[in-house]
């Protein structure tokens, strides 16, 4: 078995079950982001072998704020499954989860594959039908978030969960002047959607050609999550947590 493969099995272990690993960083050194798309890959194929059904793709890191709070020098992307997708008003329990934290983003709905090499925002814009206001759910397999680049990757940028307000059409909304309060029982962070890279669409754009160099595409149907506004909150059991934004509505989580 291939150490990747092993530390695949790893993470994916520590997910089911609930039991931290140590950091991938500080057993392997050497390992870059490299190594850590391959387990991602790697554990993806794992799902997909038990039934889960890819939908989608997450970027992370996208913003300043995000990459202060985790040490990140660059974005990074994660895959988004069938099973990570829950309705606004869901409650979730946190016994599935370790030591969870909370972001507010956008989602892109779309309807055509976008080109990979070379792709742009204005390639995304024309793709994309919808815009879906989300809480992405995040937590760690390594214990208590002691993590660098590698273990982000590896372990799918971290991402659980995905829920989703409703979808709003793309020309209703004006996403250079959207602005978010994510609350997490009275608790706020503020953030706009030039937080992300500039423009939450060349976040997009930077993940269809990130994609293309692991010879893969953004396709029709495909959703994509651009990256968290602002920092993230933990919440527990019991957190009452929404997501309130200008034009694209409101997305709201329940704790138990």
């Amino acid at each position: 078995m291939s150490i990747h493969r092993e530390l695949a099995g790893e993470l994916r272990g520590a997910r089911l079950n609930r039991t931290p690993v140590s950091p991938i960083s500080s057993r392997y050194p050497d390992m870059t982001g490299q190594d850590g798309y391959l387990i991602q890959r790697i554990l993806r194929e794992m799902d997909e072998d038990e039934g889960d059904v890819l939908v989608g793709f997450k970027v992370g890191g996208a913003s300043a704020a995000i990459r202060r709070e985790f040490n990140l020098t660059a974005p990074h992307f994660g895959y988004v499954t069938e099973d990570m997708i829950l309705a606004s008003q869901a409650e979730l329990s946190v016994g599935k989860l370790m030591l969870p934290l909370v972001e507010g983003e956008v989602g892109f709905i779309l309807n055509a594959e976008l080109p990979g090499h070379g792709t742009t925002p204005e390639d995304v814009w024309a793709a994309t039908t919808h815009l879906v206001p989300t809480l992405e759910v995040l937590d760690s397999c390594t214990a208590d978030w002691a993590i660098e680049e590698v273990d982000i990757i590896a372990d799918n940028s971290v991402s659980r969960y995905m829920v989703l307000g409703d979808p709003v059409r793309r020309e209703l909304v004006q996403l250079e002047n959207e602005e978010m309060i994510l609350t997490v029982d009275g608790e706020t962070r503020r953030g706009r959607s030039t937080a992300v890279l500039g423009d939450p669409a060349e976040s997009v754009a930077w993940l269809a050609r990130a994609l293309a160099e692991q010879d893969e595409r953004l396709g029709a149907d495909n959703m994509v999550f651009a990256g968290a506004w602002a920092e993230a909150l933990k919440f527990g059991e019991g957190s009452s947590i929404e997501a309130t934004f200008t034009t694209l509505g409101k997305v709201v989580m329940k704790a138990v």
